[in-house]
């Protein structure tokens, strides 16, 4: 992914500005920031779901050769499912309470492969086994609200899968999940990632989730990549302040220091009175230069970039 720019409006106004990423096979990639900068309209702009009056202004992304944000919708609908699975933040509004898990599941395995209603039912069963369900068969019967989250959020796994798909887009897979739920997700993530090869785009504000999970971490804030390297790299030496504000911020074991705040909020689109660095209102070390243009993404590491006037001076 190249330029990636998301607007509204005759005289645009930015959510997401020249965003560049790249996506490996059996490899995970977390993006991480507040809520607001971004991350999720990035992953929903990818697969041409972006609300209206939301547009893609600008940019490619090559998937196997082909710039899908320059396909049709037609095109789209054999990517989503078939090529990229997306599991949502909250499986009981992407679950339809109105339809049997058997038939949801179902309606995905038959979007991209010719087969009976018997031959599909049958392929459901064995995802739910899959995904470490107990009794599948008689889950496949039961309606959303009869399951618990945990399970919920398995059969929505079970349906971004039926498409047998080469990535997956995780939106925030374990929100609103107790610790033990969440951890035996990640874990069947992982193993789906090792037995077929997945590339994984995990989208989350958890870094304790990122460092249990990710190989290289993109952070975004006001709709920007500030910063983007290996994992053990961004926690060993966080190269932006906001990278570092968000490691203060979050609890760790062992850790004696109280977790610290960042002040401040992350800014409304549009609402930035200066071109320069988006995090210069909250920055503890911002400098006046800050206000004056964006600082590029360069080279701070190895396999390791950053936006930020003090980390490439």
């Amino acid at each position: 992914m190249r330029g990636l720019s998301i607007g509204f409006g005759s005289m645009p106004t930015m959510l997401v500005e020249d965003m560049a990423l790249s996506l490996e096979s059996g490899r995970t990639l977390a993006l991480v920031g507040e809520s607001g900068c971004g991350k999720s309209m990035t992953a929903l702009a990818l697969l041409g779901l972006l609300p209206p009056p939301l547009r893609v202004l600008g940019g490619s992304a090559l998937l196997d050769g082909q710039d899908i944000l320059a396909m049709t919708q037609d095109g789209l609908r054999r990517v989503r499912g078939r090529q990229i699975g997306l599991i949502l933040q909250e499986p009981m509004t992407a679950l339809n309470p109105a339809f049997t898990i058997a038939d949801q599941i179902i309606e995905a395995i038959t979007a991209h492969r010719s087969v009976s209603r018997h031959v599909a039912l049958d392929q459901a069963g064995t995802l739910l086994a899959r995904m470490r369900i107990p009794d599948p068969q008689r889950v496949l019967g039961e309606y959303p609200h009869r399951l618990s989250g945990g399970m919920r959020q398995r059969v929505v796994i079970a349906i971004a899968m039926a498409g047998k798909p080469g990535a997956l887009f995780a939106d925030e897979p374990t929100t609103a999940l107790d610790v033990t739920v969440q951890a035996q997700i990640l874990a069947l993530l992982r193993e789906l990632q090792q037995d077929a090869g997945l590339a994984l785009l995990l989208i989350t504000h958890n870094l304790g989730v990122v460092a249990q999970s990710a190989h290289r971490v993109a952070v975004m804030y006001a709709g920007r990549l500030v910063e983007e390297g290996p994992t053990a790299e961004i926690f060993a030496h966080p190269a932006h302040p906001y990278t570092r504000g968000l490691l203060a911020a979050t609890p760790r074991p062992g850790r004696r220091m109280l977790p610290v705040p960042i002040p401040g909020t992350v800014p409304a689109p549009g609402s930035l009175r200066w071109r320069g660095c988006a995090f210069a209102a909250r920055c503890p070390a911002v400098l006046d230069a800050c206000r004056d243009a964006p600082p590029p993404l360069a080279v701070v590491g190895t396999g390791h970039r950053a936006a930020c006037i003090r980390a490439i001076a």
